[in-house]
């Protein structure tokens, strides 16, 4: 067995002089899908390349079961997720059609209140807390059957600046209906922030104007074609990804395809309509191997290096988290800030185009090997003009791309760290935000429920430990990667029920079974069970009513 790239491998047989070939993976029960090989590919001299599925058989008894225990708790008409903040009952009942909406200033973005006493009266401090008080009403409805509800006020607002969920694009592909069947889906839960993963190893998914290579080579896989000397050379697109296809024309595939302009500009608009802003993530300098690839296959076509993004020469040996072997834009090339140029401007154009202009580019920064540039030549002449660390060297030319553009930066906590403090003293100013991703600690819909932002080192299981800066947390975030996910289906099953947690958290920050003298983890479990049984009574049968996959509660 030889490792290609990725996570893709080569078995070749040696001339045994028998008509069998047997492989032997594991004889133990595989408990994750993501566990299983997608199947074989059989390459034959002369013939057609010919693709073998694999059979698998689930074993008795040993389905997904909860890893959290609950019990039920009959749930109000006004229990819905997030929770709302304050709700003060009154006396009788109010039948209504439309209702009137005051914009109130001075309140907390995203504020409102809603007045049911006869009539229906919204109070809101901008339009986010107005279409909030929509969402609201709707969910009131829902629950009780009717638009007869009982008299009531309720005031609600959201504790952080971004609620996020992000999509991971790059490696797993879905359609324009599908991200926009998302996106009801988040408004629904006043989620306001669309991390777009649009870029990864193993896709490209957004055109971009002068660089046709991108998508038309970097958005879909290919068999790597055998060469005379029995290497391997990927000369039309990058070999398969996770879900083992191998033509690009494969509708049922979710590895091949790209966003045009035309496809993001509606993505975007249908977004702000549910108040939700769309921010794009280009991962760099890491992650870039469908990039990297596509601009080699540029300059072997037509010999132009403008965008060229490694270096011949550079014999550095690395392997990244994600097992690829040349996946790190060289940040020693001023070819590399062309094009990370191009692209930025290429998608400022496009957000532009939609009628949103771009204020924040989420530009990755994580996972970048050991290893990486240690051989290149052009890396060596940057160190002897005096740029002894290149991360630094990389963020500084950064800062000063998205600066230029009037656009704050973001990205993934790698490239906030282990700076030195010039850099940092010039990085504070220039960002959105920050994904510290190693506070994750959403593991299943208990754990996500958990989530404290403004206490996470409780999350994280360290006790006696509190934030210096809690002014500094922004927000939250729930972030879906695509390597384990074959369709749509599968990924509303990854979020459904176990996202409910977070985004409750996202807008309820601060629990009160988190306040000092309450009951803590006795209190933390009766809230639990009270959101867990609004999920069953409420938001389960919503999914299954609109066709959304999802998980079942055991």
């Amino acid at each position: 067995m030889k490792h290609f790239n990725g996570w893709y491998y080569s078995f070749e047989p040696v001339n045994s002089g028998r008509d069998t070939l047997v492989m032997k993976y594991t004889s133990a029960a595989l408990t994750r899908h993501s566990f299983f090989p997608e199947g074989f590919v059989l390459q034959r001299e002369g013939r057609k390349d010919m693709f073998l599925p694999v059979e698998y058989r689930p074993v008795e008894g040993k389905g997904p079961q909860d890893s959290f225990s609950w019990n039920y708790s009959e749930p109000s008409l006004t229990d819905m997720i997030p929770e709302l903040k304050k709700v003060i009952p009154s006396e009788g009942a109010t039948e209504f059609d439309t209702y009137e909406t005051e914009i109130s200033e001075g309140r907390k973005p995203g504020w409102y209140r809603i007045v049911i006493d006869g009539t229906v009266k919204v109070e809101a401090a901008d339009s986010d807390g107005a279409y909030y008080a929509s969402q609201t009403l709707e969910r009131l409805c829902s629950n009780a059957g009717s638009r007869r509800l009982p008299n009531m006020t309720i005031e609600d607002w959201p504790d952080l600046e971004y609620r996020m969920f992000m999509l991971d694009a790059g490696r797993a592909f879905y359609t324009v209906d599908q991200v926009k069947t998302l996106i009801g889906l988040l408004a629904r839960y006043k989620i306001n922030a669309l991390q777009f993963h649009l870029t990864e190893d193993e896709g490209w998914r957004v055109e971009i104007d002068g660089l046709p290579e991108l998508t038309a080579y970097g958005a879909f896989h290919r068999l790597p074609a055998r060469q005379a000397d029995g290497t391997y050379a990927e000369i039309d697109a990058p070999h398969p990804a996770f879900d083992g296809s191998f033509d690009p024309s494969d509708a049922a595939s979710n590895t091949q395809g790209f966003y045009t302009r035309e496809d993001l500009v509606e993505i975007i608009r249908y977004a702000a309509e549910h108040h939700i802003t769309v921010i794009p993530e280009f991962d760099v300098p890491g992650h870039s191997y469908a990039a990297i690839m596509a601009m080699e296959y540029r300059f072997r076509e037509t010999g132009d290096d403008t965008y060229r993004l490694v270096e011949p020469e550079d014999e550095s040996v690395y392997l990244s988290s994600n097992n690829h072997r040349r996946n790190a834009l060289n940040v020693a090339l001023p070819s590399t800030y062309r094009f990370i140029e191009k692209v930025v401007d290429g998608l400022v154009s496009i957000w532009d185009e939609a009628g949103y202009p771009l204020t924040v580019i989420n530009m990755g920064g994580d996972e970048v090997a050991k290893g990486v540039w240690q051989k290149s030549p052009a890396a060596q002449a940057v160190r002897l003009e005096g740029e002894s660390n290149l991360h630094d060297y990389f963020v500084c030319r950064l800062i000063d791309i998205v600066r230029a553009r009037g656009l704050k930066v973001a990205g993934w906590q790698e490239m906030a760290v282990n700076l030195n403090p010039e850099t940092q003293a010039r990085l504070l100013p220039e960002v959105a935000y920050v994904c510290a991703w190693s506070t994750d600690g959403g593991l299943d819909e208990h754990k996500a429920f958990s989530l404290l932002p403004y206490n996470i080192y409780r999350s994280t299981g360290k006790t006696g430990v509190r934030l210096e800066r809690p002014d500094c947390i922004y927000g939250t975030g729930a972030y879906l990667w695509g390597e384990n996910l074959r369709d749509f289906d599968q990924a509303c099953y990854a979020v459904f029920p176990k996202a409910y947690g977070i985004f409750d958290r996202a807008w309820n920050a601060r629990p009160d079974w988190d306040e000092p003298g309450n009951r803590g983890e006795e209190q933390m479990q009766e809230a639990f069970d009270r959101l867990y049984s609004t999920v069953v009574k409420y938001e389960l049968p919503y999914l299954e009513n609109n066709g959304i996959n999802h998980r079942q509660a055991r």
